[in-house]
């Protein structure tokens, strides 16, 4: 949104292929809105995502939501967009990159392509292990020999039959043929290809190919009104009194809130600290009675977290990417947890970083979270490695130079 925002406030034409659901926020931003086919929609048809068990991660329950949804489906994408592009003639596209059909008919068409990833770079690469290993870069020769070897293997043998099907899907398209591991193809097909981060927060290596760019992420602005929370007088005296702030918070959409705040106020029910939560689409008093609640613990429904993140001390989370970077670029450590999707990667980030703890669980015992939430509090270093990220992202404008990538591409000079 803040994209399409700097492409329309530049005086372009954006017209924005996405599912119903999100129209109205679409539309707000200037952009035009064309919908997805129905049968296409992951909102309308996202029985295959409901196979992931979030406490059962693992590349099985991996393949059944990446399958039919990013694979299997390139030619029905490539279909559906087909016309779209048709009629709107854009300079270039712009797509997530797990939207292959869209470089796919790009390519075909002649049409130039950006791509981004908003999560942890998906690519393989010298000197770090396999996307979704959940694997650290290895620190020694023989760590290395380890990596080396897991990549070859996740290319050749553990998704050996996503590369397949993906040259079937992609077969008389006049795309190159898919080689390697198969998230590396979509590099192939882009002009450019932004992450929607800072290096500082990515494994560091050399190897990248040139297309790919670091421009931050698009992060919330402050609210132009507050929202009315009973919980600020409250936070405002722990402030005065040197109580730390901890901040509870889940990406939207993402397991039950209990499976959060329950574990979190159990573990700090008898810390000197001020525990706030959200709910989200949950009533708090449905979460956890207030007849039940720690005298430390102030249960919202809603609360935007650049609100609270300025007098945050700490935050905990089930690792959202978002909500890690929303943390980070306000300074703030992190205790994460989670690890279905790419939770995983992004909380192993965190803890390589040094910005936070990383408890390796779906659901953390409430001793385990307690140690934690101690240890970063008590240890400044986690606080020093959290300001040095949010230097890190301060120096990268996000939308801003993501829409000079795009108009750079589209060969139409930046005002």
């Amino acid at each position: 949104m803040p994209i399409a925002g700097e492409l329309v406030d530049k005086g372009h034409d954006v017209l924005w292929r996405c599912g119903r659901k999100f129209e109205e926020r679409i539309t707000a931003t200037g952009a035009a809105f064309v919908p997805i086919a129905p049968h296409l929609d992951f909102d309308e048809n996202s029985s295959a995502l409901r196979t992931l068990d979030e406490r059962k991660p693992g590349i099985p329950g991996f393949k059944k939501v990446l399958m039919p949804l990013f694979i299997e489906s390139v030619p029905g994408h490539v279909a559906d967009i087909g016309p779209v592009l048709g009629a709107f003639r854009p300079d270039v596209v712009f797509s997530d990159h797990s939207l292959l059909a869209a470089p796919v008919l790009a390519r075909r068409r002649g049409t130039r392509t950006v791509l981004f990833v908003g999560g942890p770079l998906p690519l393989t690469g010298a000197g770090v292990p396999p996307p979704g290993s959940g694997l650290l870069p290895a620190a020694s020769p023989l760590g290395r020999v380890r990596d080396r070897g897991l990549r070859w293997l996740a290319s050749h043998v553990l998704f050996r039959d996503v590369r397949r099907a993906l040259r079937r899907s992609t077969a008389g398209l006049g795309v190159p043929r898919v080689d390697g591991f198969f998230m590396d193809w979509a590099v192939r097909l882009a002009d450019r290809y932004l992450v929607l981060t800072v290096p500082e927060f990515e494994y560091p290596r050399g190897d990248l190919p040139p297309v790919v760019e670091f421009v931050g992420p698009t992060l919330p602005g402050p609210p132009r009104a507050p929202t009315p929370v009973a919980c600020r007088p409250d936070v405002a005296r722990a402030r005065a009194a040197g109580t730390p702030v901890v901040l509870v918070t889940r990406e939207p959409g993402t397991a039950d809130p209990a499976s959060l705040i329950l574990p979190a106020a159990a573990a700090l029910a008898d810390e000197d600290v001020l525990v706030v939560a959200t709910t989200g689409d949950r009533d708090p008093e449905d979460v956890l009675p207030a007849a039940r609640r720690p005298a430390n613990l102030r249960l919202e429904r809603f609360v935007r977290p650049v609100e609270l993140l300025p007098t945050a001390d700490l935050v905990v989370t089930n690792g959202g990417y978002d909500s890690v970077q929303l943390a980070l670029a306000h300074g703030v450590p992190l205790v994460t947890f989670g690890v279905s999707d790419n939770r995983l990667e992004s909380n192993n980030r965190v803890r390589w970083s040094g910005a936070g703890v990383f408890l390796r669980t779906w659901r953390p015992e409430p001793a385990r979270l307690r140690a934690a939430v101690t240890e970063v509090l008590a240890d400044p270093r986690y606080r020093a490695e959290a300001g040095r990220l949010r230097a890190a992202y301060a120096r990268h404008p996000g939308a801003r130079r993501a829409a000079e990538v795009i108009l750079e591409v589209a060969g139409v000079r930046a005002s």
